[in-house]
């Protein structure tokens, strides 16, 4: 995933899989709150080695944040969804902080370019590294970033397994629920 989480003694990581209708998803959380999402796998196996690479001290919690476990099956399952869930941000920089914020307020079924998000948080000529921040995006479909395009309609890229593909599948079923 992005980088090895710090499994240091005042922060101890839970970690749950959830069935969902394409698969696995997972989480990981710490005491501040969510720490990292992933995207769906075929196996819930391969989820958590991937989990274990990440923050290899994490112990699994089956009924870690079940509203997000909730959200994550419906939200897969074609259903509107407003996650509400408290993100710990201690692992990532203030600006990327400032737009992942940006981003989790863009609407379902709507999309926004990096340029636009970059304005939205005061730094204009910064879409590249708006672009960036999504790169390390640690809490996909939570921050939306499948939802960030181009200033000329492309999709960019987006971190699943699917890559664009799975980007392109997500926004296709936000607008037709």
């Amino acid at each position: 995933m992005i980088h090895k989480m710090n499994d240091k003694q005042d922060k101890k990581y839970r970690y749950r899989i959830v069935k969902i209708k394409q698969g696995y998803a997972g989480f990981v959380a710490s005491s501040r709150g969510l720490c990292r999402v992933y995207l769906r796998a075929p196996a819930s196996a391969a989820l958590r080695r991937e989990i274990k690479l990440d923050a290899d001290a994490a112990v699994e919690d089956r009924s870690l944040l079940q509203g997000l476990a909730s959200d994550l099956e419906r939200y897969y399952a074609g259903k509107r969804v407003r996650f509400n869930v408290r993100i710990d941000i201690s692992e990532t920089t203030d600006f990327d902080a400032e737009v992942y914020r940006a981003c989790r307020s863009i609407p379902y079924g709507q999309t926004r370019s990096y340029k636009q998000l970059a304005e939205q948080v005061g730094r204009p000529g910064a879409a590249r590294a708006v672009g960036g921040a999504m790169r390390r995006n640690p809490c996909p479909i939570i921050t939306p970033c499948h939802r960030v395009l181009r200033s000329d309609g492309a999709l960019g890229g987006f971190s699943s397994p699917g890559g664009v593909a799975d980007k392109l599948k997500l926004l296709n079923m936000e607008s037709a629920s």
